[in-house]
């Protein structure tokens, strides 16, 4: 049977702020029984075992220090890309979901997070495949009407239960429903822990460096199929955990590359920010700390430095130029596509108010453009998942929440559908300006009469908005209709002024309406003494969170008429 050595298994129980800078070691039984019953440690460490009539062996669990950092993860909401499809009998990976005997087939409901998974991998391969050669790339995978297909298969519980799923049972379960073709490697998505060690994944991979394409990785005809497993513990299900053990599978990374741990992983991008899918401490012999140099910019990728296991075109003299390179025209698993357009757009936000400010108008309006003619957009908010903007070049909110600071992200995709991955981001708030106070009828500013009882009419531009006036250097007080008012007012001859005030909340309007005016007596008239003006204002109770003075009752009045009578 052909050797198999099973890079990697990340391990997923372990507390999410754990630092595991310093481990290294997994009691030896322990390694055996999450690979398998029939797992045994050999002289030189390596864990032996068989499955579907092959023999594998396996560098053991590693930890998996990677995933213990949610900075290093590819986004949850990262772009995706549709994998090319693979016909019968090509070299191709084949999604498989694995639920076991004693559980339920939950396909149906995971199966579109789970496509998600694949497509995010895949954007990661094209986009660093294009920033290392220029090269556009994409996994090739087993399709059903041009989308990756994910078939469901049984694991069978063990006759004493003791293993599980594990990786021995979930591949040999793989095989027995005919999964074992030597030109496919299978990913597999367990519905459930691992059994011993809450690992998140394994992924086969043949310790061997050589660069031609009949490179034991690159599955050569006759050879065994390769495996990799993503377990559902612990968060494990995420798009880095896929992208990690399928590249095992086709050979990354090799103990000789440099930088190589000597445990299947790599060292030159590891803490504290893991942004190389592969790279962590596993504590393989040849792991070195200090190298602390993360990917360009602020995504999580692969081969950050293109130097130990993926390179779209080395340069003479380098390492990868002359081994196995996952990257490079012979691995089978990774098509690429030369002359056609891979480059993904850049997106800017070109109108709209400044990041960081605070708004008193809306709606808020932001447009956007594309480096690329004909592109399309998303939008985020509050860091949400990426979905559609309401314009088509541009995102509109019409009645945005206030005195919160509110994230706008958008990302452009281009006519051949290559998408940013570093979207272009703003932030705002927004904060309801006072009420404004509007007079319809009234004494006009400086007029004289001679009606003691004017009407009054005015309104605010906020619909909820009540009023506060104030007669002739009195007590401010609410105004009402004079039905609903307490005390009896009149304007005797003589000059007056009023203030009409709208109020919202803790907001007032700091432009109170005002007239002034004279009342004098009407020509040929007798004269009577005229009172003093009298104002009871109806309350002065204090309001709950307000300005200290109670609103009307009938605070859903637009428009307000107080008429002021000298009648009862």
């Amino acid at each position: 049977g052909a050797l198999v050595a099973i890079a990697t298994a990340l391990l997923g129980a372990a507390p999410a702020n754990a630092d595991h800078s310093g481990d290294s070691a997994i009691p030896e039984r322990a390694a055996e029984r999450a690979v398998g019953p029939s797992a045994e440690t050999r002289a030189d460490g390596l864990i032996s075992f068989r499955a579907d009539g092959q023999r594998y062996t396996t560098h053991g669990p590693d930890v998996a220090a990677s995933l213990d950092r949610g900075q290093g993860r590819i986004d949850a909401r990262a772009p995706e890309r549709t994998p090319k499809c693979g016909g019968n009998g090509s070299r191709r990976i084949v999604a498989l979901y694995a639920y076991p005997a004693a559980g339920s087939n939950r396909l149906g409901q995971v199966e579109d997070d789970l496509r998600k998974m694949v497509h995010q991998g895949n954007h990661v391969v094209n986009r660093d495949s294009i920033r290392s050669g220029g090269v556009p790339a994409d996994f090739v995978y087993y399709c059903n009407s041009g989308e990756v297909k994910i078939e469901a298969i049984e694991v069978p519980s063990a006759s004493d239960g003791s293993d599980g799923l594990s990786f021995q049972r979930v591949i040999a379960a793989a095989a027995a429903a005919g999964y074992d073709f030597d030109r496919e490697d299978y990913g597999i998505f367990v519905d459930g822990p691992d059994p011993v060690l809450g690992a998140c994944g394994f992924g086969t991979s043949r310790s061997d460096d050589s660069a031609g394409s009949d490179n034991r990785n690159n599955n050569p005809d006759g050879d065994a199929a390769g495996y990799a497993a993503f377990y559902n513990a612990g968060g494990c299900w995420n798009p880095q955990l896929v992208l990690h053990e399928l590249l095992h599978a086709q050979g990354a990374v090799q103990n000789s590359a440099p930088f190589a741990t000597g445990n299947g992983h790599c060292y030159d991008a590891g803490a504290p920010e893991f942004r190389d899918v592969m790279c962590q401490n596993d504590g393989g012999s040849s792991y070195q700390s200090g190298f602390e140099d993360g990917c360009e910019g602020e995504v999580t990728g692969i081969d950050c430095h293109f130097d130990n296991y993926f390179d779209a075109a080395p340069e003479s003299g380098e390492w990868l130029e002359t081994h196995w390179n996952t990257g490079g025209p012979n691995n089978s698993f990774i098509v690429r596509s030369p002359g056609t357009d891979g480059t993904a757009p850049e997106t800017s936000i070109t109108s709209g108010p400044a990041d960081g400010a605070v708004v008193t108008t809306k709606p808020v309006e932001f447009g956007f453009s594309s480096s690329e003619g004909g592109s399309t957009y998303e939008c985020a908010l509050g860091g949400g998942s990426f979905g559609s903007c309401n314009l088509p070049a541009g995102q509109r909110f019409n009645n945005p929440a206030e005195g919160a600071r509110i994230l706008l992200e958008v990302r452009a995709t281009d006519p051949a559908g290559n998408t940013d991955d570093l979207p272009a981001r703003t932030t705002f708030s927004y904060e309801a300006p006072p009420p404004e106070t509007f007079i319809d009828e009234a004494p006009v500013d400086g007029s004289t009469i001679t009606d003691t009882t004017p009407t009054l009419e005015f309104h605010s531009d906020i619909a909820d908005a009540y009023f506060l006036c104030i007669f002739d250097g009195g007590p401010e007080f609410f105004c009402k209709p004079k039905s609903q008012s307490a005390g009896d007012s009149y304007f005797g001859p003589g000059e007056h002024r009023i203030q009409i005030k709208a109020v919202k909340g803790a907001k007032e309007d700091p432009t109170p309406e005002v007239r002034r005016f004279t009342v004098v007596e009407p020509q040929g008239e007798p004269s009577d003494p005229a009172p003093p003006p009298s104002i009871t204002p109806p309350d002065t109770g204090r309001p709950e969170g307000g300005l200290g003075r109670r609103p009307p009752h009938d605070t859903d009045r637009r428009q307000v008429v107080l008429h002021l009578s000298d009648e009862g």
